[in-house]
């Protein structure tokens, strides 16, 4: 008697490009680089949508009975993120940069989905308890939606350091100084992806232990 999370952790990085050009004679004045390395406003959006319920049986179904498993439930999970990007071009006399305005990271955009075994009868004390398990990994995307927000917040400016800008010269385009920021972008979302992701495995992993089920359905018996 097994259920399972089938998380599928495949992320997702997207860039929109907004240019706004800066230039004027206060800035021109000032340091090019103080201007360049100025840090980027970093918004983030973990959506905690609620569950749905599906009749679809997930494709990690065939595989767990594969492995000889009675799969009473699957939750399905994307844990997946964007990052939206836009940009200033700061020129001075002395030269032109590249540098990153403003990121907004976006996650929990998809619904987890739980699908219970429509062999099990509805509003029973089995099906009962099997809703609670699903719904229990569940809870625990939700708190790695929560520390990836945090973390995001608190870790992303200064994992980026001096990363967000790139100088414009030796024939460097800005589609050049853009695909350098992104790659550095990635990583770090990623380095901060992984961390939280992996605390909210090993939660699961405690949850999907045959001890665990038989003390779930102690009650049922």
């Amino acid at each position: 008697m097994r259920h399972a999370v089938q998380k599928i952790a495949s992320l997702a990085f997207a860039a929109v490009v907004a240019f706004s050009v800066s230039g004027d004679a206060a800035q021109a004045a000032s340091s090019l680089a103080a201007q360049c390395a100025k840090a980027p406003v970093i918004k983030v959006v973990a959506n905690q949508v609620p569950a749905q319920l599906t009749t679809q049986r997930p494709e990690a179904y065939a595989k767990k009975m594969r492995a000889g498993w009675r799969v009473q439930g699957l939750t399905v999970l994307k844990r997946q993120f964007a990052a939206q990007i836009s940009w200033d071009v700061v020129s001075t006399s002395q030269g032109s940069c590249l540098r990153m305005r403003e990121v907004t990271v976006r996650a929990g955009e998809i619904p987890p989905k739980i699908w219970i075994n429509p062999s099990i009868r509805v509003n029973s004390c089995e099906y009962k308890i099997t809703m609670r398990h699903e719904l229990e990994h569940v809870k625990n995307h939700n708190t790695y939606l929560t520390q990836f927000k945090t973390g995001v917040k608190s870790n992303f400016p200064k994992m980026l350091g001096r990363n967000g800008y790139v100088m414009l010269h030796n024939g460097r385009s800005t589609a050049q100084a853009q695909a350098q920021i992104r790659n550095s972008v990635t990583q770090i979302l990623h380095a901060i992806n992984r961390k939280y992701d992996a605390i909210a495995d090993k939660k699961d992993q405690h949850m999907d232990t045959p001890s665990n089920y038989r003390r779930e359905f102690a009650s049922c018996r």
